[in-house]
């Protein structure tokens, strides 16, 4: 989604450089979807995409466990085999995401069996590593809160604002999710190109 079709859709780049959502947008989908995603990304020293940096270098395909909102960007948490397991990716530094066909996965296993074993086996939780910044106990008391989403964010509610509930409304959908830092949550809605209500 390009800067003005996202105007256009009601959304703003929440990024300042003139970049788009669309990076965001495809990972949402991927883990809405439980999609595995092919992307590339930025090293952290250089603004070339590692693609052109190292075009023998193959792209990395991972299963997105959550997004969340951590250190006042928005992160990833993967499953990448190639890279010896879970890593947390910047969604800034994310150039372009594929989603591939879905997996097969063996009989009698789901995806939430997925994540329990990649819990298991890292002591990291998906949604609580989602929901770390916005559940802060020292941020102060805990509030529900909710958030208005356009029709076009809707079906990504639930990847997007993990543990939410969420309420299918005309136009869109409605969020609600118990937070305790009010302002991380501001500044969350805020890349979305939305406000708290």
């Amino acid at each position: 989604m390009t800067a003005p079709l996202a105007r256009a859709a009601g959304l703003l780049p929440w990024r300042d450089r003139g970049t788009t959502l669309e990076p965001l947008l495809a990972l949402a989908r991927a883990a809405a979807s439980g999609r595995p995603a092919r992307l590339t990304y930025r090293d952290t020293d250089e603004s070339v995409p590692r693609r052109e940096a190292a075009p023998g270098m193959p792209r990395r395909e991972v299963e997105v466990l959550s997004l969340g909102w951590r250190w006042r960007q928005w992160v990833a948490l993967v499953r990448c085999e190639a890279a010896g397991g879970l890593r947390v990716l910047e969604v800034e530094r994310v150039e372009t995401v594929r989603l591939l066909e879905r997996r097969r996965r063996p009989r009698g296993r789901s995806r939430g069996a997925d994540r329990a074993r990649a819990a298991a086996a890292t002591g990291l939780d998906p949604l609580e590593f989602a929901l770390a910044d916005l559940q802060d106990a020292e941020a102060g008391p805990v509030q529900r809160v909710t958030v208005a989403l356009p029709s076009a964010l809707a079906p990504l509610a639930g990847a997007l604002f993990a543990g939410a509930v969420v309420e299918p409304v005309p136009g869109g959908a409605r969020v609600h999710l118990l937070a305790t830092n009010r302002p991380a949550l501001a500044e969350m809605v805020a890349s979305l190109g939305l406000t708290l209500g």
